[in-house]
């Protein structure tokens, strides 16, 4: 058991712990939109009315180059530079890519200092006439972030002294998992009719999908099922995982000193032309640790070849590095809090229907 109290923009956790009490020092509160299954913050960038895609998976910032080409921004060229974390190789050869410097970007009431948001997009915007921009997990992984999309709400956290204390501090009904590294993401281990995947938190994905190399390794072929095409609006980028990883071809993206390609896998991602859109596969039973959604439908949709052979039940993490990515239809159906602090997620069904509907 455990107690809140709200102080100000401050929580103050007290657990069974002896010691400090734990700070959730709230750092902003961001209300948002949630347009066409798009999470979106509206803002400024320069002076200039935008929305901005809430991302939590996809490594980099981006905004398009019609953008920052209307907006008079001087665009950089991509020497390796370092956004909080996350290196951009000069590995891109299109002459639209680089980056560009802001002071005077805004959230809501919320001021940014100075960042660098990478240029790589020669469409219009990112699924709607005022989305100029992709805000990464480069951006929000200085954060814990609570996801309140029911009441639209993101806050975010400065946490103090909170090391194994728990942070669920809406209510004692919750599940709390350990965040896995994936290649230059962050995952949970769930299980899908029993077999364990890995899952991957993806706030710039309209829905959730499965990758068509794990539904064969789970023993699910399309057969009959229908094949559907994914729509988006006109002179638009698609915002899921992979199509922004192909649309920014070439872009070398990793932790740490030492890329490893094999890992990040990016690159090949980008090279990689598979067929879009999706077919629904049925199956009996999802488990996100207390959680159990059963029967549930997945959009399977295509994904590149292994790099090395897959031996027995296990599914590899290398290339693509997640079979599963959880997107906007879960996050509307739950409270969460994704503590980079800790390395831990925190969840709670607040109602309401996730995932496709089993046939």
């Amino acid at each position: 058991m455990f107690k809140s109290i709200l102080v100000s923009g401050l929580i103050l956790l007290a657990g069974r712990e002896a010691g400090a009490e734990c700070t959730l020092k709230k750092a902003a509160e961001l209300h948002v939109t949630i347009e066409n299954n798009q999470i979106l913050i509206p803002g400024q960038l320069e002076g200039t009315k935008a929305k901005f895609l809430f991302d939590t998976s996809f490594p980099a910032s981006l905004i398009t180059s019609n953008a920052a080409r209307q907006m008079k921004l001087d665009v950089f060229p991509l020497s390796p530079i370092f956004f909080s974390g996350t290196t951009f190789n000069n590995l891109h050869s299109r002459e639209d890519a680089g980056y560009v410097r802001t002071s005077k970007l805004s959230l809501g009431n919320y001021e940014v200092s100075t960042t660098s948001i990478g240029v790589f997009s020669p469409n219009d915007n990112f699924g709607g006439r005022e989305v100029l921009a992709v805000l990464g997990s480069d951006f929000w992984s200085g954060y814990d972030i609570e996801l309140d999309l029911p009441h639209k709400v993101i806050n975010l956290f400065h946490a103090e002294d909170c090391k194994g204390r728990n942070l669920a501090y809406w209510g004692n009904d919750y599940n709390v998992m350990d965040l896995v590294q994936s290649g230059v993401r962050t995952a949970v281990r769930i299980t899908l009719n029993g077999h364990e995947v890995t899952a991957v938190i993806d706030s710039g994905s309209p829905y959730s999908t499965l990758t068509e190399r794990a539904a064969s390794m789970l023993g699910v072929k399309r057969g009959d099922a229908r094949f559907m095409t994914d729509e988006h609006a006109p002179n638009s980028q698609p915002t899921d995982l992979l199509s922004l990883a192909r649309f920014s071809h070439g872009l070398g993206l990793y932790r740490g000193a030492s890329p490893d390609v094999r890992i990040t896998g990016l690159p090949d991602i980008a090279q990689w032309a598979g067929p879009g859109g999706y077919w629904v596969a049925r199956f009996e039973q999802l488990k996100i640790d207390q959680e159990t959604i059963s029967p549930m439908g997945f959009r399977v949709v295509a994904t590149p070849a292994p790099l090395e052979p897959e031996t027995g039940t296990r599914i590899p993490e290398k290339l693509v590095g997640y079979d599963i990515l959880l997107g906007v239809d879960f996050l509307m159906a739950h409270r969460m809090l994704l503590s980079n602090s800790q390395g831990k997620l925190y969840f709670t069904y607040t109602g309401g229907t996730d995932f496709a509907k089993p046939f």
